[in-house]
């Protein structure tokens, strides 16, 4: 859900990068690959590598690529460990980073929950842009340094208790 809120308070197009397995699914692939997002193979690294390229060409283009750092939802209400992926992308690229935080997508719809609520209310706060330097994309140090700064900054919009271990990934 959190992408379609996203979509709904940006007056752009977002790329998403989404599992690989949504694009395996009939009822999900049509909807995924008309509107542009981007399938990542997670735990597979050339699987990573083609979505990175795939995020490098839309942002190239002027498009917006939209990254959950953690990878998954998180299943205990904390804020977990982010991947290097949106620092390394935003290094290459010279993108910007822009953290957002979601407030209330739990109330729509939780984790293990098939169908959203409706009703409920949900708050998109964004951060301020992060640039990052084109010589930190080779440095995992400063990416993993980048990618936690980034992190508190969601963990504060986000009003979440931050968790410095990586979330478990979700099998559906």
């Amino acid at each position: 859900m959190d992408s379609i809120f996203l979509a709904l308070v940006v007056n752009r197009p977002v790329s998403f990068l989404a599992k690989a397995e949504y694009f395996n699914r009939r009822r999900t692939a049509w909807i995924f690959r008309s509107t542009g997002q981007i399938p990542l193979s997670r735990g597979d690294p050339a699987g990573a590598r083609r979505a990175i390229d795939a995020a490098l060409g839309v942002l190239a283009r002027g498009g917006v690529v939209g990254v959950y750092p953690e990878g998954t939802r998180s299943r205990d209400g904390m804020l977990h460990r982010g991947n290097l992926g949106p620092a390394r992308l935003a290094a290459t690229s010279g993108a910007p980073i822009l953290p957002i935080g979601l407030v209330g997508t739990d109330q729509v719809q939780a984790p293990d929950q098939r169908l959203p609520r409706t009703g409920k209310r949900v708050a998109v706060r964004f951060g301020k842009p992060v640039r990052l330097q084109p010589q930190s994309a080779s440095s995992r140090a400063q990416l993993r340094d980048a990618t936690d700064e980034i992190m508190a900054d969601i963990a504060d919009l986000c009003e979440q208790p931050y968790n410095d271990h990586y979330a478990k990934l979700a099998t559906t």
